[in-house]
């Protein structure tokens, strides 16, 4: 049965908006963040899978709109308030709201970290000759964590 309200439009728009509000990773001037923008497609390549993750239905329906309107939220005071942190994270939690929720999906976001000028900026201060290392693995992690759980999903459904 088809859901009464689709809300993929309003899902594209508010990631578009939070998208634009943190175009300042694409012009980052600081040698720590040079590659957030790859690093950041490594963290979004399970986006790709998203309809083999979402396969056993055990989402919660308002899962999505939890995510979008607090990824609205952040990115709307970050603009106000010209935080960009909070730009940031309500970019990834707009991008978020796009998966299933799972506790894969919370190490997925926690993972987002990893294409953030923050962690430059952490990284200044604690792991300064590996600060690119540290946001690969980072972002790998995430990643990585979510393509296993693909792969183990299959068998775990044809043992039930």
């Amino acid at each position: 049965m088809k859901p009464k309200h689709d809300i993929f439009q309003v899902q594209l728009a508010i990631c578009l908006y939070c998208g634009w509000n943190a175009v300042t990773l694409l012009n980052e001037n600081s040698s720590f963040d040079r590659y957030d923008w790859l690093i950041m497609i490594i963290w979004l390549l399970p986006l790709l899978f998203r309809q083999r993750i979402a396969k056993n239905g055990k989402a919660f329906k308002k899962t999505p709109l939890l995510y979008i309107g607090a990824g609205l939220l952040c990115s709307f005071i970050g603009v106000i308030g010209s935080l960009n942190v909070l730009k940031h994270v309500g970019l990834a939690l707009a991008v978020a709201s796009w998966m299933p929720f799972s506790w894969v999906q919370i190490v997925w976001l926690l993972s987002a970290i990893s294409w953030t000028p923050a962690l430059g900026w952490i990284g200044t201060r604690l792991f300064l000759d590996y600060i690119l290392l540290v946001r690969v693995l980072l972002s790998l992690t995430g990643s990585g964590l979510f393509f296993y759980h693909i792969a183990t999903q299959g068998k775990r459904d044809t043992y039930k």
